[in-house]
């Protein structure tokens, strides 16, 4: 069926009856102008779901956007490796060996 787009006036094979746009550059622009236009209206109603926090603007007030990070079980590990003078990697390999005892091949 060959219908003609409302956008650019240009012929086109529409595989449904309810087709009003060409496929691919204009249905694009039709569903972001239709989603403006729906937003320009109910934008009273879009206000009261949008918290009110996006809307409000800091005065001279410095936005932490990272959290500080807690501190984990790892850090405490290589603090633990620190104080007895030795790397995290060596602490580990000691703590592997004491586990499973030498191995002999």
């Amino acid at each position: 069926m060959i219908k003609t787009c409302q956008l650019c006036d240009k012929e086109f094979n529409a595989k449904t009856k309810r087709e009003k746009y060409c496929p691919v550059p204009c249905r694009k622009q039709a569903a972001l102008k239709k989603q403006k236009d729906w937003a320009r209206e109910h934008a009273t109603k879009i206000k009261g779901y949008v918290p009110a926090y996006r809307f409000a603007k800091p005065e001279n007030e410095e936005i932490n956007i990272i959290p500080p990070r807690k501190p984990s079980t790892l850090d405490a590990k290589m603090n633990l490796a620190a104080a007895q003078g030795m790397t995290y990697a060596e602490m580990q390999k000691q703590e592997t060996l004491n586990r499973a005892g030498k191995i002999q091949i």
